[in-house]
């Protein structure tokens, strides 16, 4: 949820994907222009989801942290319209360095 008082616990921070797929199907239904925002998400972290069960070795778990925090980048830089959209994709930018963490890092989920 990107509370402030975090970092002083931690120096490894994963930011809750629950908040974020719950907000960001909220926002998709109400504002069309979210849908395709949420079915990324979704899409992303069942994915990995499934892809961290093989117990991918560092080296892959690298690469795929890459290659997801490019297509959150990705996705944060398309213009949108709807103010709320904007909000969200504005919350996903804020919080890159820390949506992945769990891919990277075996011992944070």
């Amino acid at each position: 949820d990107g509370w402030t008082a975090y970092p002083a616990f931690s120096s490894t921070l994963q930011r809750c994907w629950a908040h974020l797929l719950r907000e960001a199907e909220d926002v998709a239904s109400d504002h069309e222009e979210a849908e395709p925002v949420y079915r990324y998400l979704k899409q992303m972290f069942v994915g990995l989801q499934s892809w961290l069960e093989t117990d991918p070795d560092p080296r892959a778990r690298a690469q795929m942290h890459r290659a997801c925090q490019d297509g959150l980048r990705s996705l944060v830089e398309r213009s949108v319209t709807d103010e709320p959209v904007a909000t969200l994709l504005g919350k996903i930018e804020g919080g890159l360095d820390h949506w992945l963490t769990f891919v990277g890092e075996p011992a944070v989920s």
